[in-house]
């Protein structure tokens, strides 16, 4: 019998019929439905013109290169793990620049949740089920 915690079966244990690897937790697909959002408001503020028209174009690309790497994480890729780690780091540190420039408090909500999802996504766990 195998340990509960590993990512593949032992070789005596037969495969259930259907199985095609290692399963998302549910917290991946949280995180990646968080992610998806915060994307989707930032691309819809670049474009309604909410955001500064100096940054319009650089929010619309790291929206763009983000939302990719979600899709590539929800199919359980490698490279789409790297940019949603790179995102909630990126996510992190922007909103608590944001607070220490305010001094509002809904960023550091923001950068807290951000960090933890960061901390999530590198877990072992997490990494072992990516392909």
């Amino acid at each position: 019998m195998s340990n509960i915690f590993d990512s593949k079966p032992s070789p005596e244990e037969k495969k259930q019929p259907g199985y095609t690897g290692p399963a998302m937790l549910p917290g991946m697909a949280m995180i990646a439905m968080f992610m998806l959002m915060i994307v989707l408001v930032a691309g819809f503020g670049a474009l309604t013109g909410k955001i500064d028209p100096h940054l319009k174009y650089m929010v619309l690309g790291m929206s763009t290169l983000l939302a990719i790497g979600i899709l590539g994480f929800l199919r359980l890729r490698r490279w789409g793990w790297a940019i949603m780690v790179a995102g909630t780091l990126l996510f992190t540190i922007g909103y608590f620049y944001f607070w220490r420039q305010t001094h509002a408090i809904q960023p550091i909500f923001m950068s807290g949740f951000s960090l933890v999802f960061f901390l999530y996504l590198i877990r072992d766990d997490v990494r072992i089920r990516l392909r």
